[in-house]
């Protein structure tokens, strides 16, 4: 189990814009003004975090629920999400 399996997070609201577009979501850092293109199902991801706080393990059962994956796909996915948010300062973390 990693740390991000123990640790839950939510989507930053705070400088930061968001355009929905076709199933898809591009956000504004308004911070450091870079844009991210979140594809169909990073979407939906990114909607799992800005409506309750979530660790990677539950994002990995919500993925699991939502699409036709592997167990092991989607604990990649899910913690490669995670990660490039958490890398990018666009996630709060909240205990662990």
């Amino acid at each position: 189990m990693s740390q991000r399996d123990s640790v839950s997070f939510r989507a930053r609201s705070e400088d930061l814009s968001e355009r929905e577009i076709e199933g898809a979501i591009v956000l504004l850092d308004e911070r450091t003004w870079e844009y991210l293109h979140l594809n169909q199902t990073g979407a939906w991801l990114w909607k799992q975090l800005a409506t309750d706080s979530r660790s990677c393990a539950e994002l990995s059962e919500l993925l699991l629920r939502q699409f036709d994956i592997t167990s092991e796909q989607a604990s990649i996915d899910a913690t490669a999400f995670v990660g490039e948010l958490q890398r990018r300062g666009l996630l709060v973390a909240e205990g662990g």
